[in-house]
């Protein structure tokens, strides 16, 4: 029965987006979680793919997505995927995958820093963390300029809005990206979250506060100028004589 519950919760796309041993994982994890009603957290280290993965279930509400982002970023582990699905019952279920900064399995080598996150995690579930503050970028990373982009189209999907944005990657984005959607009164229902190299490129699905597409053409300029006002934040700025610095700044190609 409670294997039941949970499968009539989540939508078609959730179902083809993870193998059966994730659903499996989130299966387990859920059902014993929702007897409960609190949010939930848990995480399982795949040191043979070199991630750890980190579950989510809990109560669904405004900025939730960039709380979870933001504690995750706060406790040192790199996001380098995420998926994000709204059940019909009003729970968010977010899944994350995270890394340490040499793209080992988070918590592998440090089950006490896992543990940490974990308790952090649980905590932004129900109350708003604030964006880390952006880190100027690393001489490596600075080498190339990649320039930021925003896609919004209102014709991809059926019942929300569909809001590319890419940019470089850095620690504290998602958080950022997600917290500029809350700011502009769009809530997530789902979110795909990968990267190429230094280049993150993240797809939100987005409504409005009555679970339409953003359709208002101020909103949708908010929004856009929001998301790109967070890529542009970890984007180093070109120097105006070269000679005058050791690293000059040169422009990458913005194909994904």
């Amino acid at each position: 029965k409670a294997l039941a519950g949970w499968l009539q919760l989540m939508e078609d796309a959730y179902w083809l987006s993870s193998d059966a041993d994730a659903l499996a994982w989130h299966a387990r994890e859920v059902i014993s979680a929702r007897e409960s009603g609190a949010p939930h957290v848990a995480a399982r280290v795949r040191e043979a793919q070199g991630v750890t993965e980190v579950l989510v279930y809990a109560p669904d509400r405004k900025g939730l997505f960039a709380s979870l982002a933001a504690a995750i970023s706060m406790s040192g582990a790199d996001i380098a995927g995420a998926r994000v699905y709204t059940a019909a019952n009003n729970f968010a279920f977010d899944t994350f995958t995270i890394q340490t900064a040499d793209l080992r399995a988070f918590g592998a080598d440090n089950p006490a820093a896992l543990r940490a996150l974990i308790r952090r995690v649980r905590k932004a579930a129900s109350e708003d963390v604030p964006v880390p503050e952006v880190k100027p970028a690393s001489r490596r990373s600075a080498a190339f300029a990649i320039e930021p982009w925003v896609q919004v189209d209102n014709d991809a999907s059926p019942a929300a809005t569909v809001v590319e944005a890419s940019g470089r990657d850095r620690s504290g984005l998602l958080a950022a990206l997600a917290h500029a959607c809350a700011e502009a009164g769009a809530s997530i229902v789902s979110a795909h979250i990968d990267t190429y190299g230094e280049r993150a490129a993240d797809v939100f699905y987005l409504q409005d506060a009555s679970g339409n597409k953003l359709l208002s053409p101020r909103q949708l300029d908010a929004l856009s100028a929001g998301l790109e006002a967070a890529l542009r934040a970890g984007e180093p700025t070109a120097p105006k004589t070269a000679a005058k610095t050791t690293l000059a700044v040169g422009r990458a190609s913005t194909a994904r």
